[in-house]
């Protein structure tokens, strides 16, 4: 009310002095303001919120603990890391951004599932350059493949097979292989292929691991939709295998589940019918404890790179090396700090593929061989 009467009584000294012809400025300015609303400033569109001293000043203050929660490894690692792959890119011209800063925040984004947009202003990088720095990186990553994730040799696989053998009493076992369902934006033209069991568009990585938890061959990129043993009949692994010069012996073998083959490379679990003997049954069991290492070498792989729970890319043809990159930064992280046990938590949204599949069919040989080798397995455990 009280602000009604001093607009009334502006107006009224306006009009006094318009009829007396003494225009008053100072009592049209007084009574404009009475009736204006309050002026509001609005920020341009394009303003930005970086934080430009988090990479410069705020992660040279972390501490171990800090840094290795943000990061996924210790600093000493991350210098080894950044230290190999610069060597791996002699002629690379790395830009206005030092590649240090490039690789903690390609580290940052495949650790944690923040946005592109709100990550760029952690680290005072425009969207569109971190998507570009990202890009780059994992490719820089993904490149050490051949180095990082390989087949054991002779000498390996005897120590990982005796490794095996004193936790289970199974000989022989080079590594354990399983698929694990990566989460994927629907891809454009044929998302069917892709839109798996569970209801959700996914791509698969069939990995093989040993008793470390440590990848020793990986095959990314099959669609969701296909069936464990399907994707094992695609990969390098299956033909190599399978192929004149096997990468190994007749003695040794990996460890996978029912959707796989038995073969004399492959061991599998006896189908469980209802009337299994007792060395059955153990077998087994002791075998389920070893193949799950490859179960929890996921749950670790995706317990530190969140953003492996879901990829919202919209280029399909950088998935895969996303993936590889974590599968490669997996390792390394093991190679130096050595054995994980803390495995974080993480929803086990992975679709097993238990049931039995005649999408791989083995010579009826090796099949028999496979045979044999369990049963006899199976006959000296105790």
């Amino acid at each position: 009310m009280c602000n009604i009467n001093r607009i009334a009584t502006e107006l009224d000294a306006v009009l006094v002095a318009l009829l007396e012809d003494e225009i008053n400025l100072n009592a049209i300015d007084n009574a404009v303001e009475a009736v204006m609303p309050p002026l509001v400033i609005i920020p341009p569109m394009n303003e930005t919120h970086r934080n430009p001293g988090y990479y410069e000043f705020i992660i040279p203050t972390y501490n171990v603990d800090y840094f290795h929660d943000h990061f996924r490894m210790t600093r000493g690692i991350f210098e080894l890391l950044l230290n190999k792959l610069k060597e791996a890119l002699p002629n690379e011209n790395y830009g206005v951004v030092e590649y240090e800063k490039k690789l903690l925040f390609t580290i940052w984004i495949l650790a944690k599932q923040e946005s592109f947009l709100s990550a760029g202003d952690r680290f005072n990088l425009a969207k569109s350059t971190g998507h570009q720095i990202f890009f780059k990186v994992v490719q820089h990553i993904a490149d050490l493949r051949e180095e990082i994730i390989k087949w054991p040799n002779r000498q390996q696989r005897l120590e990982i097979c005796r490794r095996f053998q004193e936790k289970s009493g199974i000989p022989g076992i080079v590594g354990a292989i399983d698929g694990c369902h990566i989460s994927i934006k629907g891809p454009p033209g044929n998302a069917i292929d892709y839109y798996n069991r569970n209801n959700y568009n996914s791509i698969i990585l069939q990995a093989t691991c040993n008793d470390k938890k440590e990848f020793i061959d990986i095959y990314v990129g099959a669609p969701g939709r296909l069936h464990d043993a399907r994707v094992f009949r695609m990969s390098p692994l299956f033909a190599l295998l399978s192929g004149d010069d096997p990468p190994i012996p007749k003695n040794e073998h990996l460890l996978g589940d029912a959707a796989y083959p038995l073969a004399s490379y492959l061991l599998k679990p006896y189908r469980d019918n209802g009337h299994l003997t007792e060395e059955q049954i153990r077998f087994n069991a002791r075998m389920s404890s070893s193949r799950s290492t490859i179960e929890r070498s996921f749950a670790l792989l995706k317990g530190k790179f969140r953003r492996l729970k879901y990829l919202d890319m919209s280029r399909m043809d950088m998935v895969p090396t996303v993936v590889t990159a974590a599968c490669v930064l997996h390792n390394f992280i093991l190679f130096k700090e050595g054995h994980e046990n803390n495995i974080d938590d993480y929803e086990d949204d992975n679709i097993q593929d238990h049931g039995e599949n005649n999408d791989v069919e083995v010579p009826q040989r090796i099949h028999n061989i496979g045979e044999r080798k369990r049963n006899y397995i199976a006959s000296i455990l105790n």
